[in-house]
């Protein structure tokens, strides 16, 4: 089975300390990333999905990067996590 974790991603915190700064509203300030970061491993293979901003990539909102060539994006964390499970060769537990 593929172990899966998540943290809050780093990104979205620094965004989260600068809003609280400036006093503004959570969407008056533009942010790249969303709350969750995804880890993927197997067998010593890992794998990381995240989530952007719906305005960054023409609704591929979910980028998955690791043990292969190049990033790939999708439009769900469903079609993510099936992309992962082709790769690392097995389920999510």
């Amino acid at each position: 089975m593929i172990k899966r974790t998540r943290k809050v991603h780093p990104g979205f915190k620094e965004w989260e300390q600068v809003y609280k700064k400036s006093g503004n509203s959570k969407y008056e300030i533009p942010f790249l990333f969303q709350k969750w970061q995804y880890f993927y491993e197997k067998d010593g293979k890992k794998m990381d999905c995240v989530q952007f901003a719906s305005h960054m990539y023409q609704g591929l909102d979910f980028e998955i990067y690791g043990v292969i060539e190049d990033v790939e994006r999708f439009d769900s964390l469903e079609d993510a996590e099936k992309r992962i499970e082709e790769v690392l060769g097995d389920k999510i537990k």
